[in-house]
């Protein structure tokens, strides 16, 4: 014990971090500019070795040093290297959107450095002062090459861009609204963080209270039925597609009937879906559905398991002391925010159960429950199998960065243990999940990350040697035009504040963003709208969250303004309001359909569900929801009729789509054998065996 106390852990842990960055820059600087941005093939193993001895001898100098170094210089070093890495990225960077990428990396280290400048502005002339003071002026190198090239025109990609890079723009349309919108949210949000420090004690004022509850409590009941009747609305104007709603559609009808959770229409075949994604947790919303049997009943349940996420949002801000503002603005972020209302955008799908459910792992963990903890960690791994790795960073924040708001050894030390085991856990779940669908399934879908493996021989380990390589592509990879609208719409909203984190290790909580939302080039994990967001979006609020508590405790960069302080609290919520009120409106041509097609939608739904379950159906995408009780349904467009010996009892088309669409499939409908149905009707083509 005596020699472990001799070791600055803190510092230990910061010198491989400020190594690899200082390796990082030297291979940057002497790299060409397709390589370090968009040819991730350029690299080599030979490459590899003399970057993993760099490291090594970089590793052992600043080791040799440890005694004359603390862990805030450590801290400012990591930020200078990290600050001067972007400011090379900026300057080379071949696209614009890489330098407004450039920039948002840049504020957590700038704010870092400019943290300690103003805490330590009686004396200027220390090192750490002289260090921060660099790192302001690197981020203002940034600023400058984001301003000088802001009208540049610049040329097409001349090399093999497997990192998408893009000139495309990305503010249009609606697009604008919002983000002044979310502008308007920030610099209110912004106010209320620098209001909300060790100087400024929120007075408990009762009528203020009342308000607040009445509020949040409006709120949420407005945002829970608004997104119901757009969510069921979309079921009943017969828009809601094959993928990814019908198949869980007929994986409820099917678990109701004991034939476990199976579906014809996943893959074209009868399979189950656990041979796609592991999902047992569906099967706690069976009994709800065994009362309900509609296919409404799965849309509504999508949004009820999302708004039970309030709960342990509330929880996690009364554990960490936070003031009744504070916690009503996170609340209010969270019923609004466009991560997680656009999720559930998109029909209903399993990810649903991440926004309660890590949340709760979270709330448990901080309580030391293990009971609770243990029941909330076994239904997080139930959702799907790579929910294993959002537990993997919870874990790793709780060893590294929790610590510092616990103030008993005892509770430490648990927090410890069961963090390690969090981890331990959810590595050995991942690999044995991954590898039964590999074997036994249908595969886990690694290749929607095959854009940042240069050693695809290696699996998941070449992606890792081949993004500690290259780092910048990885950059190049996170800020392609469409991204960089989420990472402006997701931050902007939350006032930046995850960003002004001090605390390196609470940066483990923006991981899963890169890992899930940017890094891959499969395009639906970054737009806003799908659903893939719900758990990149509670640990980025409840980052927010750990960033207020540490904000408490502050008492430099103060800002008071008496009564006024009300007034921001107010607005603040009337902006988070209103972008929210405007972001779901964006689904009303949904209700306006509903509306002004009553009776097609509803001749439409009255004859898909008259069809026998027992009868072998193929079907467009739009019109199997109604017929999701069917046991043999097919989607004609991902099915190969020519090549099929099944006989379908009734194909049916839906004369919405487009007339080309419809010729192509009355063509291949009747090549292979079938004759038009007297059963069709002036919104469906209804076809039969020609017997």
């Amino acid at each position: 014990m005596k020699k472990l106390k001799n070791f600055d852990f803190p510092v230990i842990f910061r010198i491989p971090v400020l190594a690899y960055l200082i390796m990082s820059i030297f291979i940057f600087i002497f790299s060409s500019v397709e390589r370090n941005y968009t040819n991730l093939d350029l690299i080599t193993i030979n490459e590899l070795y003399i970057q993993l001895a760099g490291l090594i001898l970089l590793s052992g100098i600043l080791f040799l040093f440890r005694r004359k170094l603390n862990k805030e210089i450590m801290s400012l070093l990591i930020s200078f290297s990290l600050l001067l890495f972007v400011l090379l990225f900026a300057k080379t960077a071949p696209a614009f959107s890489l330098m407004i990428g450039a920039v948002i990396i840049s504020i957590p280290p700038t704010y870092f450095s400019l943290s300690r400048i103003l805490k330590k502005r009686k004396n200027l002339l220390n090192v750490q002062s002289i260090v921060a003071c660099i790192n302001i002026i690197l981020f203002i190198g940034v600023l400058l090459c984001l301003a000088l090239n802001a009208d540049n025109v610049f040329p097409a990609i001349p090399y093999i861009n497997q990192s998408e890079i893009s000139h495309a723009e990305f503010i249009f349309g609606n697009r604008s609204k919002f983000l002044y919108l979310s502008i308007g949210v920030f610099l209110f949000l912004m106010s209320i963080y620098l209001i909300s420090n060790k100087n400024n004690v929120v007075s408990n004022k009762k009528v203020f209270k009342t308000i607040i509850i009445v509020a949040l409590v409006g709120l949420s009941v407005y945002q829970l039925s608004y997104m119901s009747i757009i969510a069921i609305n979309h079921v009943r104007t017969l828009s809601t597609p094959t993928f990814d709603f019908t198949i869980f559609a007929q994986m409820f009808y099917n678990m109701r009937d004991g034939a476990g959770a199976v579906t014809t229409l996943e893959r074209s075949q009868l399979l189950s879906h656990f041979s796609v994604h592991m999902s047992p947790i569906l099967y706690t919303l069976l009994p709800i559905f065994m009362i309900f049997p509609f296919p409404e009943t799965v849309q509504a349940l999508q949004i009820l398991v999302v708004g039970v996420g309030l709960i342990p949002l509330f929880l996690i801000s009364k554990e960490l002391g936070l003031n009744k503002i504070v916690t009503t603005i996170l609340l209010v972020v969270y019923i609004f925010h466009p991560a997680i209302i656009g999720s559930s955008f998109y029909d209903f799908h399993e990810n649903c159960f991440l926004a309660p459910m890590l949340l709760f792992v979270i709330y448990f963990l901080m309580k030391q429950k293990w009971i609770p903890l243990i029941i909330s960690i076994a239904l997080t791994l139930m959702i799907k199998e790579d929910a294993s790795i959002y537990l993997v960073f919870i874990g790793l924040y709780f060893i590294f960065g929790y610590p510092s708001i616990i103030s008993k050894y005892k509770s430490k030390k648990a927090n410890l243990i069961f963090s390690t085991g969090i981890i331990l856990l959810s590595v050995v779940y991942f690999f044995g999940v991954t590898t039964y669908l590999n074997n036994l399934g249908d595969g886990a879908m690694f290749w929607r990350y095959d854009n940042l493996n240069a050693y695809t021989d290696f699996g998941i380990i070449g992606i890792i040697l081949s993004l500690f390589q290259n780092p910048s592509f990885l950059l190049a990879t996170m800020f392609s035009p469409e991204k960089i609208y989420t990472l402006l719409i997701i931050f902007l909203f939350m006032g930046g504040i995850p960003l002004l984190s001090k605390k390196l290790s609470d940066y483990w909580l923006i991981a899963p963003l890169v890992l899930f939302n940017l890094a891959s080039t499969y395009n639906y994990q970054h737009v806003l709208g799908f659903q893939y967001f719900y758990g990149t979006a509670v640990l980025l609020i409840f980052m927010m969250a750990v960033t207020f508590k540490h904000r408490s405790k502050e008492t430099h960069m103060n800002l008071n303004l008496g009564q006024f302080n009300y007034v921001i609290y107010i607005v603040a919520i009337l902006m988070i309001s209103l972008f929210g009120t405007k972001y779901m409106e964006t689904k009303d041509y949904i209700n306006d359909n509903y509306q002004n097609y009553q009776q097609r939608n509803l001749e439409m739904k009255e004859f898909l569900v008259s069809i026998d379950e027992e009868k072998k159906v193929l079907a467009t995408g739009y019109l199997t929801t109604y017929m999701a009780d069917v046991d043999f349904l097919y989607d004609i467009q991902f099915y190969d009729l020519e090549n099929s010996e099944t006989e379908f009892d009734y194909i049916i088309l839906d004369l919405r789509l487009n007339p080309q669409s419809i010729e192509g499939y009355i063509t291949e409908i009747v090549d292979n054998g079938y004759i038009q149905s007297d059963l069709s009707s002036q919104y469906l083509m209804v076809f039969v065996p020609d017997n």
